[in-house]
């Protein structure tokens, strides 16, 4: 996987046995990590999964959108 700046990714919460997902926008990736616009969450540059996940249990993950233009 890559994630570059202004790319559209669907952020994916993970947990409790559901799955719920939402639009989200890169705001920049850098030393391995990536940012997405009005989150403090962080996210492995390589795998997209979220970095130190807050509650025990659940996780955010993050895949780029096919289709850019959405």
């Amino acid at each position: 996987m890559y994630f570059k700046k202004n790319m559209k990714v669907i952020q994916i919460l993970n947990g409790g046995g559901t799955r719920t997902a939402s639009h989200a926008k890169v705001e920049n990736v850098s030393k391995n990590v990536v940012k997405l616009f009005d989150s403090e969450i962080r996210f492995h540059a390589h795998s997209g999964i979220e970095i130190n996940p807050a509650i025990s249990g659940f996780y955010m993950e993050i895949v780029p959108l096919e289709d850019q233009d959405l």
